[in-house]
């Protein structure tokens, strides 16, 4: 599952498209805040937003705007839905990716954490 956000979400989205190629009980699902969240895309990220949509097995709206909320309820969807995270965080305490994060390790969901800065960056996160 992907959240289909600018950068990473993209990035791991054509990762699993590729290993679709390998694989062929892999399947790319995506789980976007609300219909429509493609209109906030532009020139190269919209192109490879609409090749990731093409390639996708199922595609979930958890919202029908573009609140906060919807965002929010987008990233409880994923963790929910999950038994493991992967995620490229540097360790900002703010923002979708570090709120994604902290709700996955109070939930008990492995966390692989692929950003190479700083090493203990989960300490004191809680």
């Amino acid at each position: 599952m992907t959240g289909m956000a600018w950068g990473f979400d993209l990035a791991a989205a054509e990762q699993v498209i590729r290993l679709k190629e390998m694989y062929s009980d892999v399947d790319l699902v995506l789980v976007e805040p609300f219909d429509g969240f493609r209109r906030l895309f532009s020139g190269v990220d919209a192109s490879r937003y609409d090749e990731i949509v093409a390639a996708a097995a199922q595609r979930i709206y958890v919202g029908d705007s573009a609140t906060r909320e919807n965002f929010f309820l987008r990233n409880n969807y994923l963790v929910e839905h999950s038994s493991r995270l992967i995620a490229w965080w540097n360790g900002v305490k703010r923002g979708g990716t570090a709120y994604t994060v902290k709700r996955a390790l109070r939930e008990g969901v492995v966390v692989d954490n692929l950003y190479c800065g700083e090493r203990d960056l989960f300490s004191g996160l809680l």
